[in-house]
């Protein structure tokens, strides 16, 4: 008969204050790797018995911390006109574009006169026309708006804050030689090239408050 010997109990050390320590959760490969070293070291020892210590694990780098999204209706940063503005009409450049609702649709507009249109919404004005094929009032010349390359924008039936903001933004992109910008009417004036200075505006095609763009911005691009 064979006698088996009694195993002598282990001594386990305790455990510390604090319980096991958290895996880290700045970045997934911190703790991937230690796991792979976990493996490792457990193969080794039913292989070799106690292995060497593993190497520590270098240290993640931090994960970069997200940008807050923007707030809608915040004053977006403009990265199109930079540098100063005189006078500054970007104080009402603050609305949120997709709160502005168009009254006509935007297809046929061609990109630059997108872009303006896209301009015209943070100064909280809707398209009233984009693209139609006409020519300008009281002439036989073809529209802008023939060739995408034309928006008249709006929030009212005069000239407000927000349009006359628009349109001197608008003037002076055209002065600065961005946006695309070809010519800027609104409230009896007009703006082009090569100066965009304000000039007395009077149409052909009548004196109402739409022909004099009283009601509206006109903004032809290239």
């Amino acid at each position: 008969m064979t006698t088996i010997a009694p195993v002598a109990p282990v001594s386990l050390p305790p455990l510390s204050a604090g319980g096991p320590a958290a895996p880290s959760s700045s970045c997934c490969c911190g703790s991937a790797g230690a796991s792979a070293q976990a493996v490792a070291g457990t193969e080794a020892l039913g292989a070799k018995g106690a292995p060497e210590p593993a190497a520590a694990a270098p240290s993640a780098p931090s994960a970069p911390t997200a940008a807050a999204p923007p707030v809608a209706g915040a004053p977006v940063a403009d990265t199109k006109l930079p540098g100063a503005m005189s006078p500054d009409p970007r104080k009402f450049r603050t609305a949120d574009p997709a709160s502005i609702k168009d009254q006509v649709p935007t297809k046929g507009l061609k990109a630059p006169a997108l872009g303006g249109l896209d301009e015209a919404h943070r100064f909280g004005l809707r398209l009233i026309e984009g693209y139609a094929d006409r020519n300008i009032a009281g002439t036989n010349r073809k529209s802008d708006h023939a060739s995408g390359l034309g928006i008249d924008v709006t929030n009212g039936n005069r000239p407000t804050d927000q349009t006359k903001a628009y349109a001197e933004y608008m003037r002076q992109a055209g002065k600065q030689g961005l946006l695309g910008v070809k010519y800027v009417i609104h409230n009896d004036q007009i703006a082009s090239g090569p100066d965009f200075a304000w000039k007395p505006y009077h149409s052909s095609g009548g004196n109402d408050a739409t022909q004099r763009h009283l009601d509206h911005v006109h903004v032809s691009f290239n």
